[in-house]
């Protein structure tokens, strides 16, 4: 013990001594930090195909499984996780024309990012402007993050077969971010920022905890909250 003491008290084993208590204690993965145009913070952690997706200052979050279609809602108060698995799947049915993308030309820089703009339209309708980073798809756990945010977006168009076409416009972005990347800035039908990603770490530290479901926490499924 005595030699142990000793030998960490070298800066060179000291540093490897740490980087390794780093190694086992979080794993490489991507950090999203976002806003919405109500002002409201989110904080999105990727690794492991699972993500975590928090709205800052709530305890309740959602824990999406990226490699099967997975979605629970956590409540650590209750120590309780409701199973939403059962939504997500079924083809895309939505009725009525549907939103498409146009190509814009390069957008600005956003959290460091290039991007590219694009304009969403719906039966002559403009609904709005999307600027998606493409090479935020150079990351593993990002492009796992929007292909199932795709398969999700799918189900969503699906429930919502009659509503409005440019009411879409969110689910028909999310089903092309697997060809154009994240999108960065999100700017409604009157140019007013409805979203915008603040930043985005394809190389952070999450710890294992943060996309764990914790092993105490019971697992319900809806029909047991009514």
């Amino acid at each position: 013990m005595h030699n142990v003491k000793r030998l960490l008290r070298t800066p060179t084993l000291l540093f490897f001594a740490l980087a390794l208590f780093c190694a086992v204690t979080a794993r490489a993965g991507a950090l999203i930090e976002a806003r919405d145009g109500d002002g409201r913070f989110y904080r999105i952690h990727i690794a492991a195909n699972w993500a975590r997706v928090q709205t800052l200052g709530t305890a309740e979050y959602l824990l999406l499984g990226l490699a099967r279609p997975n979605i629970y809602a956590v409540d650590p108060a209750t120590r309780q996780a409701v199973d939403l698995s059962a939504m997500v799947g079924g083809a895309d049915t939505a009725a009525g024309p549907a939103p498409r993308l146009e190509a814009a030309g390069p957008g600005p820089k956003i959290a460091g990012w290039a991007t590219r703009r694009y304009e969403m339209r719906a039966a002559g309708r403009r609904c709005g402007s999307y600027f998606f980073a493409p090479a935020s798809l150079r990351s593993k756990d990002v492009k796992n993050f929007l292909v199932a945010m795709a398969r999700f977006a799918a189900t969503k168009r699906q429930q919502n077969a009659a509503a409005a076409s440019c009411e879409h416009a969110v689910d028909v972005a999310e089903s092309a971010y697997p060809q154009l990347g994240l999108a960065l800035r999100v700017l409604d039908d009157k140019g007013k920022v409805s979203y915008q990603i603040l930043k985005l770490d394809v190389n952070a530290d999450i710890p294992p905890a943060a996309t764990r479901l914790p092993a105490d926490f019971a697992v319900v499924q809806p029909e047991a909250l009514r």
